[in-house]
């Protein structure tokens, strides 16, 4: 189309997807990022695990994630929401000052009629993702994108947060990253807390108790649920035999890979293999 490097651009400020989980048995690793995120839920319920808080997300409920808070998502009964991320980069000059307000993150029902344009402008975005975009539509995303940052800071904004605390908070917040991208990069090898924390420059005791305040869940847990996501993939998306892909994803042997996906996922693997299939 002649406006695709507009609509480029534009498409990189925001993305939009559905969460959905049809068992009893669903848990999302803590994740954190740039960018904020707002989750509206369409049925179902689920906790949502923000910093040190839970909140309890129910049907056409909204959170709001700022930049730099670590997140995850737990749920025992089936649900379906509504994930927008949106990048900074859409604030111009205002991201890094947007970064210290503070936002009501369970927002409330007495601004009802604006949860209600939130929603609207949350569920508009997602129909426009999945079309084809033209120069109209790209504008129109920029209005709504505007529509909801003005609905955030007129209507949600309770606060200021300390310029000194965010500071500190970001610095940990890189750290945490760094962390987390060696995680990434290494959990197939049988890495540890007391290697991990001496090769970032930190005692054992120390790392272990700045993992677990900044990321919400300990070194172990973290480690395990990175392997089983990848293990995850390989279960479902590959003939490998169990064996193998819990060599392949760090787990020491498939007994403990088994153990923990059934605490994960309700069933041991060669059950859920099987049920999918």
């Amino acid at each position: 189309m002649s406006y695709m490097p507009m609509n480029y651009k534009v498409k990189q400020l925001y993305s939009t997807n559905i969460i959905s989980n049809k068992s009893n048995n669903f848990s999302q690793s803590s994740r954190w990022h740039n960018s904020f995120e707002l989750l509206l839920c369409y049925s179902g319920n689920a906790t949502v695990k923000i910093g040190s808080k839970n909140h309890n997300l129910t049907k056409n409920r909204i959170l709001f994630i700022n930049s730099l808070k670590s997140h995850s998502i737990k749920s025992k009964v089936p649900f379906q929401l509504l994930r927008l991320t949106i990048e900074k980069e859409c604030l111009c000059e205002y991201k890094d000052i947007f970064s210290t307000y503070e936002f009501d993150t369970k927002l409330s029902d007495k601004n009802y009629i604006s949860l209600v344009k939130l929603r609207n402008y949350m569920e508009e975005l997602n129909i426009i993702q999945e079309r084809n975009q033209g120069l109209e539509l790209s504008f129109r995303i920029k209005a709504c994108i505007n529509d909801i940052i003005f609905l955030l800071l007129t209507e949600f904004k309770v606060g200021d947060f300390d310029t000194q605390m965010i500071n500190t908070s970001q610095k940990y917040e890189e750290i945490l990253s760094k962390i987390m991208i060696y995680i990434e990069e290494n959990y197939h090898y049988p890495i540890t807390l007391a290697e991990t924390a001496k090769l970032f420059s930190y005692s054992s005791t120390y790392f272990s108790k700045f993992f677990k305040k900044h990321s919400g869940i300990s070194f172990s847990e973290y480690l395990t649920k990175v392997r089983l996501k990848h293990a995850y993939f390989d279960l479902t998306m590959t003939d490998l035999s169990i064996n193998k892909i819990a060599f392949k994803n760090g787990f020491s042997n498939s007994r403990s890979f088994s153990s923990y996906f059934k605490k994960q996922y309700g069933y041991n693997p060669k059950k859920y293999r099987l049920e999918i299939h």
